[in-house]
C-alpha cells in the first residue's frame, strides 16, 4: 500500500491530475454537491443522487428502486478477515464507512476492530475529532499519505 509517488508527480506534470480534478468539480457543479458523502448511481440510463451517509439498507433500497430490483446483491461477509482485507486494498477507513460496508452495528464493529488490533493486524489512526483504521503491513510498506516508505 502507499502513494506511488513517481505516477503521482507524472500526472502533475503531464496535466491528467488537473483534468481529473477539472473534470470531477463539472460533475459537482452539475448536479449541486455541497456535501460529503454524496452517492451518484447510474444505470440504464437513468440516475439517482442521494446525499449524506446512508445505511446499507437505504442504499440497497435505492439500488432496487434504481434498477427494478434487476441486481442481484452480493454482500461483503461479516468477518474480520473480510474487514482486513478491505483495509488492505482500501488503505485506510472510518469506522462508519466499515459499519456501512459490512452492516455491522457499532458495538458488533468495534468488537471486530479490537480483536484485529489485538492482533497487532490493524492500527488505529487519529484524524480530527475521529480516526481511520489501517491495515498494518507485513514487510515493505509506504504511508499514503506521507509517501515515507519503511522496509
Amino acid at each position: 500500500m502507499g502513494a506511488d509517488i513517481a505516477a503521482m508527480i507524472e500526472h502533475l506534470e503531464n496535466g491528467s491530475a488537473r483534468l481529473a480534478f477539472s473534470n470531477d468539480l463539472e460533475i459537482v457543479q452539475k448536479y449541486g454537491v455541497r456535501g460529503f458523502p454524496t452517492f451518484l448511481f447510474h444505470y440504464d440510463g437513468k440516475e439517482m443522487l442521494l446525499r449524506g451517509f446512508q445505511s446499507y439498507s437505504s442504499m440497497r433500497a435505492a439500488l432496487g428502486s434504481l434498477t427494478d430490483n434487476r441486481l442481484q446483491e452480493h454482500p461483503p461477509e461479516k468477518t474480520q478477515e473480510a474487514i482486513l482485507n478491505f483495509l488492505q486494498v482500501s488503505g485506510r477507513a472510518a469506522p462508519i464507512e466499515l459499519g456501512t460496508i459490512f452492516d455491522l452495528s457499532t458495538a458488533e464493529l468495534e468488537l471486530m476492530l479490537i480483536n484485529l488490533k489485538s492482533q497487532q493486524r490493524i492500527r488505529q489512526v487519529p484524524a480530527g475529532n475521529g480516526s481511520f483504521w489501517e491495515s498494518v503491513a507485513t514487510g515493505a510498506s509506504c504511508d499514503p499519505v506521507s509517501g515515507i516508505c519503511t522496509v
